[in-house]
């Protein structure tokens, strides 16, 4: 049956449900890294699992503070496994995981720190749950509402690390909400298409094709007047 969950993934929602303290349940979640992954972990196994983490742990893993030792590898664990869950449409737009879009924007935004330079998996995990938000509607008006469209407007232009995903979000986002994306950013908007033509211009491989797309895309979300 499709909806069957198996005994691996039972028997691991049960230890993460009888987890005593937070070091325990952090440890279990070691084995959901490899379930979660795996062949036999389908839509309903992922909500059995992201039931039994509780939303509330995840969410101290990814705003452990500088001050935590080990604070990046708590996120790192922490985006790994939601990164995954956001493979599900009902997950994805799940209220408490469109409440840490602001979340997933600060791991982003610290992409040119020196101290993700050896640990660069947890910017990539943090863009692969904003893109999979924006593959849905509720997804897209939160990422919109927390001002994605803006943040990754200026990460592009300030030509920060993976600004090509910084601009495939910006382009999904704008092809939905059209010129309004840039009501209140015009300048903003000049700035970007400044610098996405200047990479059209200067970038003679295949990405230049690409960026030649996403240039009209860009321009048919300018404001008229």
């Amino acid at each position: 049956m499709a909806d069957k969950i198996s005994d691996p993934i039972r028997k691991c929602s049960i230890i993460l449900k009888g987890a005593k303290s937070d070091t325990e349940k952090f440890a279990a979640l070691f084995m959901v890294t490899k379930l979660i992954k795996g062949a036999d972990c389908n839509e309903a196994g992922r909500k059995l699992l992201f039931e039994a983490i509780g939303f509330d742990f995840v969410r101290r893993l990814l705003t452990s503070g500088k001050e935590v030792p080990d604070a990046t590898a708590y996120q790192s664990v922490a985006l790994s496994i939601l990164s995954c869950f956001c493979e599900d449409e009902q997950l994805a737009t799940h209220p408490d995981m469109l409440a840490s879009i602001p979340v997933f924007l600060g791991v982003v935004g610290t992409c040119d720190d020196d101290e993700y330079d050896d640990n660069l998996i947890v910017i990539n995990e943090a863009y692969h749950c904003l893109q999979s938000i924006a593959a849905h509607e509720a997804g897209r008006v939160a990422l919109r509402d927390a001002g994605v469209i803006r943040r990754m407007a200026e990460i592009y232009t300030q030509q920060s690390f993976q600004i090509d995903e910084a601009l495939t979000l910006i382009v999904t986002l704008v092809s939905r909400f059209g010129p309004i994306s840039w009501e209140d950013e015009p300048k903003l908007f000049h700035a970007l298409m400044q610098r996405v033509a200047l990479d059209f211009e200067t970038d003679h491989a295949e990405r230049k094709f690409e960026l030649a797309e996403m240039i009209s895309v860009l321009l048919f979300t300018c404001r008229k007047e």
